[in-house]
């Protein structure tokens, strides 16, 4: 766990890879209490309240609140679209067009943990919207791949994985959603977080490039610096 950013109010830390964004009854490692033991060792009697959440299997910027009041106005702000989440990808094959805005409907199938586009609106149907950028394309050992970068307008679970898979455009390493490929993680990571302050009022931007492992390695980073906002 990197901690990026630290106040009376809140934590932005970065999320490894592999373990889960809050607790549950699972007991599995969770940022939730990786954070918890954080402030507890600096002296601090401050709780941890999340406010969002990344699959286990996705890394990358988060936000917790350190006060019930601070959660209270970030969960406004998410609702809101006031808190502007970009995300990297890697896909495969060639996005056509290059850039453009995805909507759908989505249903969660709570038993499978698995989401699915659906064309109607009904019971536990949610819209899910997105917008996205081609950044760089190539060709590896098992094809075409693109380099996306994305932002989200709704946060529903799996949605960018469901998102590009319904298009056959799955993220390299999601075998759930339709990836050929096993040998590494799923493509995907959370690049930057855009909100002002809960506070204070101020704006911060955090930014964190995703590490130099597999799946990430299949492309240049050189694109990741001239695309960042």
């Amino acid at each position: 766990m990197q901690l990026l950013y630290e106040d009376s109010h809140l934590l932005v830390c970065v999320k490894p890879v592999g373990i889960l964004s809050q607790r549950d009854a699972s007991g599995k490692p969770n940022l939730e209490d990786l954070l918890q033991q954080h402030l507890s060792a600096s002296g601090s009697c401050a709780a941890v309240y999340p406010v969002h959440r990344l699959d286990q299997a996705v890394g990358g910027v988060m936000v917790y609140a350190k006060t019930k009041h601070c959660a209270a106005r970030l969960s406004q702000a998410i609702q809101s679209g006031g808190v502007l989440k970009q995300y990297l990808a890697i896909i495969h094959g060639v996005l056509e067009p290059a850039s453009g805005f995805y909507r759908d409907y989505l249903f969660k199938d709570a038993a499978k943990n698995k989401s699915y586009v659906v064309k109607t609106l009904r019971k536990g149907v949610k819209e899910a919207s997105l917008e996205y950028e081609t950044l760089q394309t190539g060709t590896c050992c098992f094809g075409p791949v693109s380099l996306v970068r994305i932002q989200l307008h709704t946060g529903r679970t799996h949605q960018i994985r469901v998102q590009f898979a319904s298009r056959k455009r799955p993220l390299v390493g999601d075998g759930k959603y339709g990836s050929s490929q096993s040998n590494c993680g799923i493509a995907l990571w959370s690049y930057q977080l855009r909100f002002a302050h809960p506070v204070q009022g101020t704006l911060l931007v955090f930014t964190q490039e995703p590490p130099q492992q597999l799946p990430w390695t299949l492309m240049d980073s050189a694109p990741l610096e001239k695309g960042a906002p």
